[in-house]
């Protein structure tokens, strides 16, 4: 049997170790990165999507809660409630777009049904914008951009909130919350 002095042992010992410990090739981590930049182009676009659609539906679950508030507060305070879009948290200055905010506030006692809104403070809830979505009342009489609700938690008449992406574009998916003369709000997804 032949041996080798030690400090050759060491020295080839050295080398298969050194072998195994190498790492990646250059070519490995390019094949690698590709893959992961082919997986990353497919799920973002997805993720996206789903990010838009979970942003329209927590705005559309606001509206709702906003909405059973309004018809709870009328019930409670035996006087007539209202909600309309508002930007500045006191007034209803929005136009037909609830994305910049809304108010929920008693009326008036002068307001008589069917009448413009007449705010009486305090305001009982603001509110907050929503980011990235346009919301539009559609169905309701010609000019109304308020759903008011009367002592008996009956609303003024029956009403439509359309909530979109800002982005929408037809066949896009977006959020309906239909509120019945009975006060019931029921929020539903569309595509037109």
């Amino acid at each position: 049997m032949h041996t080798h002095p030690a400090h050759v042992t060491q020295s080839v010992n050295r080398r298969s170790v050194a072998r195994v410990q190498q790492g990646f090739t250059l070519i490995e981590l390019m094949i690698t990165m590709a893959i992961m930049a082919i997986l990353l182009s497919l799920a973002i676009p997805s993720f996206n999507s789903t990010v838009r659609d979970n942003r329209i539906l927590t705005a559309g679950n606001a509206l709702v809660a906003a909405v059973a508030q309004t018809r709870s507060e009328a019930v409670k305070r035996g006087s007539m409630v209202s909600m309309c879009p508002s930007t500045n948290g006191t007034s209803c200055n929005g136009g037909a777009n609830w994305a910049g905010g809304w108010i929920i506030y008693e009326e008036d006692p002068t307001v008589v049904t069917g009448g413009a809104p007449m705010v009486k403070p305090p305001v009982l809830k603001v509110g907050d914008p929503m980011t990235k979505a346009v919301t539009t009342k559609t169905a309701g009489a010609a000019g109304t951009t308020w759903i008011r609700f009367s002592p008996r938690g009956v609303a003024e008449e029956a009403s439509t909130l359309q909530i979109k992406p800002d982005t929408w574009v037809s066949g896009m998916p977006y959020q309906e919350v239909v509120i019945g003369i009975a006060g019931r709000a029921i929020m539903t997804k569309k595509t037109l």
